[in-house]
């Protein structure tokens, strides 16, 4: 006879920390290259500047990956352990 007492739940593989932390990882990879091929064809400007301009082009590519990896499903998550806690309260 099954035990049921111990349901395992598996997490689809998409959620799981270690597939968000590889995304993650090769997306700041992929972007930083990229921003590091476009660098060069800027006009001449000095050290300081081309920092700013890296660091600032990493931004906002980036951003929309982590809102969309990090950011929004953890909103989602935490919206519906709210309403989970709120129907177990009545």
């Amino acid at each position: 006879m099954a035990d049921d007492s111990k349901t395992v739940i598996r997490k689809e593989p998409r959620q799981s920390a270690l597939w968000m932390m590889i995304v993650l990882a090769v997306s700041v990879f992929i972007i930083e290259v990229l921003v590091m091929i476009l660098l060069p064809s800027l006009p001449l400007m000095s050290d300081a500047a081309k920092m700013m301009v890296d660091a600032a082009m990493l931004s906002l590519l980036l951003f929309p990956i982590f809102y969309f990896l990090v950011f929004r499903p953890l909103i989602v998550n935490i919206t519906e352990r709210r309403m989970a806690e709120e129907a177990l309260r009545e």
